[in-house]
């Protein structure tokens, strides 16, 4: 027998070798995780909310300052709670604007805009993506404020 009707004969035995063989049996399907119930997402916003209260108390002293606009938003796909800080600090000759995103367990900036009345921003970013307007930051925030 010739080596090419050897290697032949040998593929021919591995084919009917693995048709003879059952296939394997189908691994079950993983079960995706439930979608939230709208208990569930109005518990996790409710957190977030009582959170953000306890993170702005200890940062910033008290309930409120006059001028600051808290936010809140659970993010159920990032699985976090953060806040928007809206700061007007009033002068004499013109107002200071600042806001800030904030990554609430985590007690950090995730983004920041300032700005004085009719001047362009002197600090616009978050998550390191750079930003020269209000409106930009706001584009830049949306995603971490609405899933």
């Amino acid at each position: 027998m010739t080596a090419v009707r050897r290697l032949i004969l040998l593929y021919g035995l591995l084919a009917v070798a693995a048709c003879e063989k059952s296939p394997p049996a189908a691994s079950p399907a993983q079960p995706s995780a439930p979608p939230a119930t709208p208990k569930a997402t109005f518990d996790l916003q409710d957190k977030c909310a009582r959170d953000a209260y306890d993170w702005y108390k200890d940062a910033w002293g008290g309930p409120g300052i006059p001028g600051d606009d808290v936010t809140t938003h659970y993010n159920a796909k990032m699985g976090k709670c953060f806040v928007v800080l809206k700061s007007t600090i009033p002068a004499k000759h013109t107002a200071q604007f600042r806001q800030s995103l904030i990554d609430v367990l985590e007690n950090r900036d995730v983004g920041v805009v300032a700005w004085f009345a009719d001047t362009p921003p002197s600090e616009c970013q978050v998550n390191g993506a750079l930003c020269s307007s209000p409106s930009q930051w706001d584009a830049l925030v949306r995603p971490y404020m609405e899933e």
